[in-house]
This record gives C-alpha cells, sequence and structure tokens, in this order.
C-alpha cells in the first residue's frame, strides 16, 4: 500500500507539471482530482493504521484496523476533494463551508448511532 501510494503522489505531480488547466479539459481536471484523492486516501489510511496500531485496543484483529483506517480514508479525502473542488469554483464562502461541515458532524452522527454493537 505504501508503495501504490507513492505512486498515486507521482501521478499527481506529474498531472501538475504536465497539463495545462488553462486549456480547461475536463478530462484534465478530473485526472488532478482523481489522483489526489487516490494519493489522500492512501496516505490518510497509512496514517489512520499506524495510530489505530499505535494507540487502539490490541486485541483488535489488523483486518478490522485496516477496515477502519480505509473507511476514516476514503470519507476524509472525499471531504478534503468536495472542499477543494468548491475552492476552484469560488463557491467555498463561509455559509457554504458551515453548511458543509454541519452535513459531515450529522453524517458522523448518523453512521456512529447506527453502528452494530
Amino acid at each position: 500500500m505504501l508503495i501504490a501510494t507513492a505512486l498515486c503522489w507521482a501521478s499527481w505531480i506529474f498531472v501538475i507539471f504536465n497539463v495545462d488547466p488553462s486549456q480547461g479539459s475536463m478530462v484534465g481536471f478530473m485526472a488532478f482530482y482523481a489522483s489526489l484523492f487516490f494519493a489522500l486516501f492512501g496516505t490518510i489510511s497509512l496514517i489512520a493504521l499506524w495510530l489505530y496500531e499505535k494507540f487502539g485496543n490490541p486485541e483488535e484483529p489488523t483486518f478490522r484496523l485496516v477496515e477502519k483506517s480505509f473507511r476514516d480514508a476514503c470519507l476524509s479525502s472525499i471531504v478534503l476533494i468536495l472542499l477543494l473542488y468548491l475552492q476552484g469554483k469560488d463557491l467555498l464562502t463561509i455559509w457554504n463551508l458551515s453548511i458543509f461541515v454541519i452535513f459531515v458532524v450529522l453524517f458522523g452522527a448518523f453512521y456512529l448511532s447506527t453502528k452494530k454493537a
């Protein structure tokens, strides 16, 4: 997973240096956001897995820790990419950010309240 994350960061840097944003190609923007998403996903997942192993329950099996780190990384990456997209379109204002944060908090509370024991 570390190698895949490094390749994702390399692809993102490749997109940064080789795609001209002034052309407005939708493929270029999709490549930028997709490569950044996967790079963030891998990085956050590795960090979360390390934190769960270091500070979590030592009796919890590793596949559960990987599952939790993947879930957290996916949600965090989606949130960061959406915020970056809104900022890029000049739509990120304090009001939109507030609504976005409230939505994310409510989604997290809903997830925690419906989690099986």
